[in-house]
């Protein structure tokens, strides 16, 4: 518990550090909208040109679309910091973060904010009411329920793999490329799984499991697609991943030796 009341106090730090700067808070805030609103806009001419994609309506996909950046901007909101690994290994920082009496993975998590993805967050929590709206489903409690469980299962997952691959850095010291490459990997969460072979749709269930980042949440709600049994994977899957990532954590930790001059 303490480590938990811990890692929102950073957070919360974090976000008061960097709204003391309202200008600046202002011009990473409005781009990040903008990229999200001409997403939307892009979809929306897409479909209007070809009106489905292998039966998925544009209010379907922009429901995916949502889902998938909310779990992205909540990852760098709330986990930024994970892209500091390689950093803080090769300037050797990563001794004095071992020498706090703090649980080094909620220091190395929360030692940045992604501020514009604020912006981020919330047109991705539009675009899902948005899509509701123009789907026109009925939402009962064991609905809504499994589907906001299913989102934070999403998160754990994808912040497991990305904690994986930042952990490499503990033997190579370099893992910025790899992690990069699999965060831009993200697209193939914008779009449903069946449209891949099914190599990719194995590999993007239980290799880099993006599926679970929209894919298997917006099941819940809309009910179709081919892949529907693996829906309540979710949490299970979640917890595996987290649990074989923080350990794999442990072992980097055990490893590493300082780089720094």
């Amino acid at each position: 518990m303490d480590s938990i009341k811990l890692y929102f106090m950073f957070i919360k730090a974090r976000l008061m550090e960097r709204l003391e700067y309202k200008t600046n808070f202002m011009i990473y805030i409005v781009p990040s909208v903008l990229k999200h609103i001409i997403e939307i806009i892009v979809l929306w001419f897409l479909m209007i040109a070809i009106v489905e994609i292998n039966g998925w309506t544009f209010a379907e996909l922009l429901l995916l679309n949502g889902v998938a950046s909310l779990v992205f901007s909540s990852l760098f909101l709330f986990a930024g910091g994970i892209r500091n690994v390689q950093k803080y290994i090769e300037t050797g920082d990563f001794d004095i973060i071992l020498t706090r009496p703090v649980n080094p993975l909620i220091q190395v998590v929360t030692s940045d904010f992604w501020i514009d993805e604020i912006g981020g967050f919330i047109i991705s929590v539009i675009k899902i009411l948005l899509a509701l709206a123009l789907l026109d489903v009925q939402l009962s409690l064991p609905i809504i329920f499994s589907f906001i469980l299913l989102i934070i299962c999403g998160f754990i997952t994808i912040f497991s793999l990305i904690l994986i691959i930042a952990t490499i850095a503990f033997w190579t010291v370099k893992s910025e490329s790899l992690l990069r490459a699999t965060i831009e990997m993200s697209t193939f969460a914008k779009y449903p799984l069946e449209i891949y072979s099914s190599n990719l749709i194995f590999l993007l269930t239980f290799v880099l499991p993006f599926g679970f980042a929209s894919y298997y949440p917006s099941e819940v709600i809309l009910e179709k697609g081919i892949l529907r049994e693996f829906v309540f994977l979710g949490p299970i899957l979640s917890f595996i991943f987290f649990i074989l990532s923080y350990s794999f954590w442990n072992l980097g930790i055990k490893h590493y030796t300082s780089t720094g001059s």
